[in-house]
């Protein structure tokens, strides 16, 4: 990856981001076919789990970066 300036970056708007992205995704989803609630919180969970990861590996920690 590039390297970016993530010194602007914090972890809550970082997380609050990653959640969004998952509701829009489960709501794309659930527009096509019927979903339980149980299945969309389970979604959103896993999504915005794999989204912050994502982050986390693309942007590391500054005293991560070499």
């Amino acid at each position: 990856f590039p390297s970016h300036d993530t010194s602007h970056l914090n972890m809550g708007d970082v997380m609050e981001e990653a959640m969004k992205t998952a509701i829009e995704i489960v709501k794309a989803q659930a527009s096509v076919r019927p979903m339980t609630s149980e299945e969309m919180a389970s979604m959103i969970s896993t999504l915005t789990k794999s989204n912050l990861q994502y982050v986390e590996s693309a942007f590391p920690a500054k005293d991560e970066i070499q």
